[in-house]
């Protein structure tokens, strides 16, 4: 694992390579599948009040997370984001996360979270060589 963080800083930023005995379809596909029976069971054990997707194309979807962090006085914290994905010519498989607004979450119920600045998560299919 890579870390790089700037001393007195706030914000780290890591990298992590691991070997998955799948293929990059199945990784990107365990990726998008935000609302398997077992994602959710998970989202709930981990304190999760809401959790829904709402399908924007083939392509993209609007991902809404609410979770009760567990810290008493500390209100529930609730992320809105528009999730992309991507094949590129490479066949390397992009997936990348922004903050978005939408008219049916409005902000107000929950303190709204954001991210800092889009994230990225790429699927890359590496091959062995006999």
């Amino acid at each position: 694992m890579d870390k790089v963080i700037k001393e007195g800083g706030m914000v780290g930023i890591g990298r992590a390579v691991a070997v998955v005995d799948a293929t990059a379809q199945d990784c990107a596909a365990l990726e998008w599948a935000k609302m398997t029976r077992e994602k959710m069971r998970e989202h709930h054990l981990e304190g999760g009040l809401e959790r829904s997707v709402v399908k924007l194309s083939d392509h993209s979807d609007l991902f809404h997370l609410v979770l009760d962090l567990g810290v008493p006085g500390l209100q529930a914290r609730e992320w809105l984001l528009k999730a992309l994905r991507k094949k590129q010519d490479d066949g390397c498989l992009v997936s990348a996360y922004e903050d978005v607004q939408h008219e049916d979450f409005p902000k107000g119920k929950y303190v709204r979270n954001n991210i800092q600045r889009p994230l990225r998560v790429s699927h890359n299919m590496v091959t062995k060589a006999s």
